[in-house]
């Protein structure tokens, strides 16, 4: 079920060069036991809005954000995924936290990236 939502992942076994790498080892990672719990959509919320707002290296935290925003959109059209409508909520209550600037700056690489985006 994973790979349907992180289809750039590392998948066991595999001799491609992976994208996201296993941050804690070989085999099953914590995002895996959430999803798998339902944790994960609100997990991947809050992992939005801590790469929006920090303050270190902000191209790559950018780049993470979006990252986990796709993951999370993935989780949302999962039609196979169990909480699903956990995962449309989670979409919902984030949008309503981002301000402005910071969904522009999810929404595209042309827009410059600023100090202290509020």
């Amino acid at each position: 079920m994973t790979d349907r939502i992180f289809p750039d992942r590392e998948q066991p076994g595999s001799d491609a060069a992976p994208i996201r790498k296993a941050h804690y080892g070989p085999g099953c990672q914590p995002i895996d036991d959430m999803i798998e719990l339902g944790w994960a959509a609100h997990f991947m919320a809050g992992s939005i809005l801590r790469y929006l707002r920090r303050d270190k290296d902000r191209e790559h935290s950018l780049e993470s954000a979006r990252r986990y925003r796709e993951w999370l959109a993935n989780l949302a059209a999962d039609e196979g995924y169990f909480c699903k409508h956990r995962a449309r909520v989670a979409v919902i209550e984030l949008d309503q936290l981002l301000t402005y600037d910071e969904k522009r700056l999810l929404d595209g690489p042309t827009v410059e990236l600023r100090e202290g985006v509020e």
